[in-house]
């Protein structure tokens, strides 16, 4: 953890916080809108077949995870792992309880498959987030090295869930306590007010 951007000191953390600042913007998220909307959609379906949920464990937490991963360019074969490891109860990371021989902090999981992940970006560059974080140049014009991309991405990947999912859950406790919100999004058939 001494070395995620969370712990540095400026200039290093202003060059590195810059880096991403690029990446997380209105245009970068629209673009994701179909997946937005698909892991919604399948997440929503299986909580309708089961007549049940706990928001968070069922929706919020796999909802945020699977769309940073998809915002991050996790292969979609890995997403399920991800899933498994980081939100399981009884072996996620994120939870304290971490699986048999799976390491206690969360970054070593992700620095382990991001390290893989980015060295392939630089064989074979891709559209998504991972391979522009290590292909493109900080500010002082010196370029990220592998290790900078897996620890850029492994602190995206952690708030972007925590602060996601604790976001959705609010959301859903007030609009669960404001039935004039209930009905203004039920007579609204786009979904409510669209922000852009």
């Amino acid at each position: 953890m001494s070395h995620e951007i969370t712990t540095m000191d400026p200039p290093q953390h202003s060059e590195h916080r810059a880096l991403v600042a690029r990446y997380l913007t209105p245009k970068h998220v629209n673009a994701l809108e179909p997946t937005i909307r698909r892991v919604a959609d399948a997440l929503i379906d299986e909580l309708i077949d089961r007549g049940e949920c706990e928001f968070i464990t069922d929706f919020s937490g796999p909802f945020t995870l699977l769309n940073m991963c998809a915002l991050l360019g996790v292969p979609e074969s890995d997403h399920k792992t991800f899933v498994h490891e980081m939100l399981d109860p009884d072996r996620g990371l994120l939870t304290g309880s971490p699986s048999e021989g799976m390491a206690e902090d969360p970054f070593a999981f992700l620095h382990e498959r991001f390290e893989v992940y980015i060295a392939d970006r630089l064989a074979t560059p891709r559209d998504d987030v991972m391979t522009k974080l290590v292909a493109t140049p900080f500010p002082n014009g010196s370029m990220p090295d592998v290790m900078d991309a897996v620890r850029l991405a492994s602190i995206l990947f952690i708030a972007g869930i925590g602060a996601t999912a604790g976001l959705l859950a609010t959301a859903f406790q007030v609009l669960g306590e404001d039935s004039d919100l209930q009905q203004l999004l039920r007579n609204d058939s786009t979904g409510g007010p669209q922000f852009h």
